[in-house]
């Protein structure tokens, strides 16, 4: 049972129509060690555009055929292949599915291809991959001989680090502390996202973000280690629209430690990427406040920011859905880069 650290780990869930009240959604908690987060956009010449979220590849992201995708380490075990040249990391593998697949089926399909190919290391671990499209999506979970997915179709699914699919059981080789901290996660994201659901009847985006930010408690299976830890380094909501995902999917992203930042829409259609973004600027400036404080964050102190971008932002999506409907495209595109720009000057103020 080697290899049970808890320093790259990430917790993600699926939500659907009936639960969002709108839109297909895929949430991810990333937990890494790595501190140098930023907004990745494919090349200009790119045969499917995409955007995502990482430090040096995407370890979240989505592409303007509506396929979004995001992975967390899955189990330790016995059936892992060591990294040599030829064999992908699995952020280099979505910047394959994000740039070559228009559906969740074509994603998968290239996923099973890399295993059976030999082409896919993640030290001594498995993976759980999320696919998801305009109509649904698969849960994958993988080793370097196997994949093993999932239909997904609608309500609520969540993963942190431990598989749940059939056929899987037989690969782990995790210990007590990394299955009982996956559980507590898992334990914690459903508490929270279920709150929302109870007291309104839907979940909206900043339920979402609310539920990113939980800490641990001795309530979630006796352990501190919480969706929000020490190794949170960034998160985003991908929020796929089922009738125009080339110009109105949005990814909601928190670039940095998610207790030290706020969420700020990122439309598919973005044209640039502003360059205190791409510099690392804003992800510099949420860890230092992270190594300042720690867990002992204020999760209010960034509900009015990201109130302030969401009252410019949503009208945006309305007056750009409006315009797709009347096949405007360009206005439409216009609309939510202006959109995103005034919610980066919201930011700039709160998060720099």
């Amino acid at each position: 049972m080697k290899n049970d650290s808890l320093d790259h780990e990430c917790t993600s869930w699926m939500l659907f129509p009936e639960l969002t009240g709108g839109p297909m959604i895929l949430h991810k908690n990333r937990d890494s060690s790595k501190i140098d987060i930023r907004l990745i956009k494919s090349n200009s010449d790119a045969k499917i555009k995409w955007l995502g979220l990482g430090d040096e590849n995407p370890c979240m992201g989505f592409n303007e055929k509506g396929v979004a995708c995001v992975m967390n380490s899955g189990e330790t075990t016995p059936e892992f292949a060591p990294a040599t040249e030829g064999r992908l990391t699995t952020p280099e593998i979505l910047v394959q599915i994000l740039g070559n697949t228009q559906n969740a089926k074509e994603a998968l399909k290239m996923l099973t291809g890399f295993i059976e190919n030999g082409q896919y290391t993640h030290k001594e671990r498995g993976s759980i991959f999320f696919i998801m499209d305009t109509k649904g999506g698969y849960i994958a979970e993988l080793t370097a001989k196997r994949v093993m997915p999932v239909v997904v179709t609608g309500n609520m699914t969540i993963r942190a680090n431990i598989w749940h699919n059939p056929g899987m059981a037989q690969f782990s080789r995790s210990g007590i502390k990394s299955t009982m901290n996956s559980q507590s996660r898992e334990f914690q994201a459903a508490k929270g996202l279920n709150e929302a659901l109870e007291k309104k009847g839907v979940i909206e985006l900043e339920d979402i973000w609310r539920t990113s930010r939980m800490r641990g408690t001795m309530e979630s299976v006796m352990t501190e280690h919480g969706l929000c830890n020490k190794t949170t380094n960034s998160a985003a909501t991908i929020a796929i629209d089922k009738d125009f995902p080339n110009m109105l999917s949005t990814m909601y992203v928190a670039i940095g430690p998610v207790g030290h930042t706020m969420y700020i829409p990122a439309p598919i259609c973005l044209k640039e990427i502003p360059q205190d973004i791409a510099d690392r600027s804003w992800s510099k400036a949420a860890f230092a406040r992270r190594d300042a404080s720690g867990l002992a964050f204020d999760s209010d102190v960034w509900l009015p920011h990201e109130k302030a971008a969401m009252a410019i932002y949503r009208p945006a999506l309305a007056k750009a859905k409006e315009a797709m409907q009347n096949r405007r495209r360009k206005e439409a595109q216009a609309i939510l880069n202006d959109a995103f720009g005034k919610c980066c000057e919201i930011a700039r103020k709160a998060v720099l």
